[in-house]
């Protein structure tokens, strides 16, 4: 994401690695600024996405991932304020992913219409086991459907939340409140990750 949110909004990063790579991978969504600011966001959304019934949890993360936590950068009127929660989740899944240079592509939906009312998120493939997938890149329907059930609970938390998730724009428009967000069937890639 290449823009500066207004002062009131920032930026989470979700930060993830795996063992073997010395660089991190970041997921990043943007943020409405609540009370506690970008300390008690980072905590907030931190619970949304770890738990039994989350996409973060450690039998569902492959063993060699670690979920590092999550940084959020507020902007208020004199600059940004960081907060994080860097409680780690480290994986224990005995399943193999795909490579880390493939990703799950997740749409982020608004309630404008139009391509500035869309998003997208590329989430390394750390949830992913590779049988699930099809030489034609294609991930198995029954896991795109049971993992959507988990990333949409997760995401109507948040948006219920006091630091609810929004889109924003490069140009400086008002951000828009994320309304629900879709995983797509077919594997990714982001070319910053094939470096």
């Amino acid at each position: 994401m290449g823009t500066t949110p207004p002062p009131g909004y920032g930026i989470a990063r979700l930060i993830f690695s795996v063992a073997g790579r010395p660089d991190q991978m970041n997921v990043t969504f943007g943020i409405q600024v609540g009370g506690g600011g970008p300390q008690a966001a980072a905590t907030a959304i931190l619970g949304y996405w770890t738990g039994l019934e989350r996409p973060f949890n450690p039998a569902a993360i492959a063993a060699g991932y670690t979920f590092e936590g999550v940084e959020v950068t507020a902007i208020s009127e004199t600059g940004p304020i960081i907060g994080a929660d860097l409680s780690a989740v480290v994986g224990v899944g005995a399943f193999a992913p795909p490579p880390p240079a493939v990703c799950l592509l997740m749409t982020k939906q608004t309630a404008r219409g139009g391509r500035k009312g869309r998003g997208r998120v590329f989430w390394p493939p750390f949830l992913l086991d590779e049988s699930q997938v099809s030489v034609a890149g294609n991930i198995d329907i029954s896991w795109i459907s049971s993992h959507q059930t988990l990333f949409q609970a997760s995401v109507a938390d948040w948006i219920a939340g006091e630091h609810p998730p929004v889109l924003l724009h490069e140009d400086g428009t008002a951000p828009n409140p994320l309304t629900g967000v879709s995983l797509q069937g077919t594997l990714a890639t982001q070319r910053r990750r094939q470096r």
